[in-house]
């Protein structure tokens, strides 16, 4: 089994267990993966299931660079790079603490 089927795996046995021991569970954060996304409102449709932030801005950030790098190599600008770089690892560290409690 890989790593991807023993995480949706293993929150399927949690949460089941948690049932089983009348522990009820409402609203759930994890990230984007594709199995536990279609997984829960199949098997959980009463569990509210939310996408943690990280993941989320992470994402677009990443989605973001490689537009941006795109457009350096078009315009043969790379002196963009260095200027957003340093704005970017700032933006992810600041959106890493926010979403720790």
């Amino acid at each position: 089994m890989n790593s991807a089927a023993m995480e949706k795996e293993g929150l399927l046995r949690g949460l089941r267990y948690l049932a089983s021991q009348e522990l009820y569970v409402t609203d759930l954060v994890t990230d984007q993966h594709p199995s536990i996304t279609k997984m829960m409102p199949e098997e959980f449709p009463n569990i509210r299931h939310w996408f943690d932030s990280w993941h989320v801005i992470k994402g677009m950030l990443l989605l973001f660079f490689i537009e941006l790098c795109t457009a350096a190599w078009v315009l043969d600008a790379y002196d963009i790079l260095a200027v957003f770089y340093s704005d970017l690892y700032k933006l992810l560290s600041a959106e890493c603490w926010s979403c720790h409690p």
